[in-house]
Parts: C-alpha cells; sequence; structure tokens
C-alpha cells in the first residue's frame, strides 16, 4: 500500500515538472527583441492632437518669417534715407566760400557809420546802403535800391522791402563788426496760398562771412518781434520782421521739402518781453504796396489777398 502510494506521488511530481520547466524557461531572443521593441515604440498621437500642433508650428513659422522680412525691409529703407538726404560735397565746399572773412573793411559814411553791403552769392552783385542811424534807418531812395537788388532771381519781380528789416542785418553786421553780408535769397514772389514772410520782402537769408550760423542766430534772437531760422545742413540764417517772434531749425537740406522745427519758445516770448521793456513795438502786419509804388514790379497783385491774414505767418 506503502509502494503503491509512493509510486503515484513520485508519477504526479514527473507530470507537473515541464509545465513549470514552460512557465520559467525565458523567450527566444527573436521574441525577446519584438517584446522591447513594443515597448520603446512611442505612442501615435491622436489625429487631433497632430492636427492642432501642425497648425500651431505652421503659425510660429510664418510669424518668425514676416519677422525676418519686415526687418530686411527696414534695414534698407534706413539706408536710403541716410542716403537721400546727404548734402551734396559741393555743394558744402560753396557753403564754405561763403564763411570765408575777405580782407576788407565795410566803406564808411561821411559820418563815419559803416554801410551796409550786401553781396549777393547767385549774382555777385553788390550793393552798398548807406544809414542814417547807427542802428539803420534808411532813405526812401535807399529802401527801393535795396528793393530791387532783392528781387526775385527767378521772376524778376520787385516788392517793397520792410525798412525793419534792413535795420536788423545792419545790426547784426555791425555787431560782428563784418565788412559784409552774403544773401542767399531775399524777396520770392508767392505762389497760389503761399504765406512766406519773403513774399512780403520782410524776409532774408543770410550768412555773416567769418561768423557761424549758430551764433548769428543766437545773436538775432534778442532782437524781439523777429523770426529766426537757421538751416544747418543749407548753411545760412533766416532772419524776418514779425509781431510775434519765433524760432525753428530746419534740417532738410538744399532742395528738400522743408522740415521746419520751432525751438526756444520760452525765449521767443522773453525776447519780446524785453522789446517791450526798451520801449519797442510790436510791427504792424506788412501790408500790400499801392499801386503807384515805384519799387513795385511785375507779381504785386498776388498780394493783394494774402496781406490780411499775413500776421498769423509762421515758420519763414
Amino acid at each position: 500500500m506503502r509502494v503503491a502510494l509512493l509510486a503515484l506521488a513520485v508519477f504526479g511530481l514527473t507530470a507537473a515538472l515541464p509545465s513549470f520547466a514552460r512557465a520559467e524557461a525565458p523567450s527566444s531572443p527573436q521574441a525577446k527583441v519584438a517584446d522591447d521593441a513594443s515597448k520603446s515604440k512611442p505612442k501615435r498621437p491622436s489625429s487631433k492632437k497632430a492636427s492642432a500642433s501642425t497648425k500651431q508650428e505652421a503659425r510660429k513659422g510664418s510669424t518668425k518669417q514676416a519677422t525676418k522680412k519686415k526687418a530686411s525691409r527696414a534695414k534698407p529703407s534706413t539706408k536710403k534715407r541716410a542716403t537721400r538726404y546727404k548734402v551734396p560735397a559741393g555743394y558744402v565746399a560753396m557753403v564754405e566760400t561763403w564763411h570765408e572773412r575777405p580782407e576788407e573793411k565795410a566803406p564808411l559814411t561821411p559820418q563815419g557809420r559803416p554801410m551796409l553791403v550786401l553781396v549777393s552769392v547767385n549774382s555777385g552783385q553788390r550793393i552798398e546802403l548807406r544809414p542814417e542811424r547807427d542802428d539803420g534807418g534808411f532813405s526812401a531812395s535807399e529802401l527801393e535800391r535795396a528793393a530791387r537788388f532783392l528781387a526775385d532771381r527767378r521772376t524778376g519781380s520787385v516788392f517793397p522791402i520792410e525798412p525793419r528789416l534792413l535795420d536788423l542785418v545792419y545790426k547784426v553786421q555791425r555787431h560782428f563788426d563784418a565788412p559784409l553780408v552774403r544773401v542767399i535769397s531775399g524777396y520770392r514772389m508767392p505762389h497760389g496760398r503761399s504765406k512766406s514772410n519773403h513774399g512780403y520782402g520782410r524776409a532774408i537769408d543770410i550768412v555773416i562771412p567769418g561768423v557761424s550760423d549758430e551764433d548769428v542766430a543766437s545773436y538775432a534772437r534778442g532782437f524781439g518781434f523777429v523770426g529766426v531760422g537757421i538751416y544747418p545742413s543749407s548753411g545760412f540764417v533766416h532772419i524776418d520782421s514779425r509781431p510775434k517772434s519765433y524760432f525753428w531749425v530746419d534740417r532738410s537740406g538744399p532742395g528738400r521739402r522743408k522740415r521746419t522745427v520751432p525751438i526756444l519758445k520760452s525765449l521767443a516770448a522773453q525776447s519780446d518781453a524785453e522789446a517791450l521793456a526798451r520801449g519797442e513795438t510790436p510791427p504792424p502786419p506788412f501790408s500790400s504796396p499801392a499801386p503807384d509804388c515805384s519799387a513795385v514790379g511785375k507779381g504785386a497783385e498776388a498780394h493783394r489777398e494774402l496781406a490780411a491774414d499775413d500776421d498769423e505767418l509762421m515758420g519763414e
């Protein structure tokens, strides 16, 4: 009986061993590689997530591309602007000759006063005007000579020059002890609704040889009731007579569109206040001349409709 039970136990153990060995036995190399590959293979995102990610990346790419294009467009335009407003070397050299001080002295009147000497840089013509006072004061005949000298060089039109304008220029010449005043532009016949003070015979563009434009402008700003504009690129100073002072700078350059920038507003008001304290009065608006004025030439009718509001002029 014992022998039978022992034989039965041995038989059962032997039958169980193969299945246990199969469970614990390592898998084949091919199976192991396939199993590792399945574990390391990334999961594919869903179609919706993939499409959203693709769109986002596309948007980022297009934004970067647009930024690059914008930057590439901006760089050349900056270079073009710098080149466009560069003053020609020939013009710079010419401006330098305007500022050269000649070896001469201004001629004197019988009373010993220096005469107002004007020289046109365009025509080379010269005129000597005799003042009647130490601060200017020119006779009617001298004013007419000045008007013809300062006529519009393009059209030949003549217009009366405001007497105070010559007084201002004379003060500048005497202050710097200059032998002469170089004139860039005097009267300019107005076109359309032009509001330039040049069209009223009360503005002039000048150079004082041997003196910087900034020094000339700085001195002229102290007169009161004046317009003073400095043109660093063009190389001259604008001076005009007006009821309320106004100062500006224009760096646009010769032949370019005007780009006046107001400056020193508080100084303009202060200059007018000091002029009033000295007993000076603002000049009245400069009206159109009478038809029989001997100094009036072609184009005088262009001033009739402009004279009414000329005291509102700003800039040149």
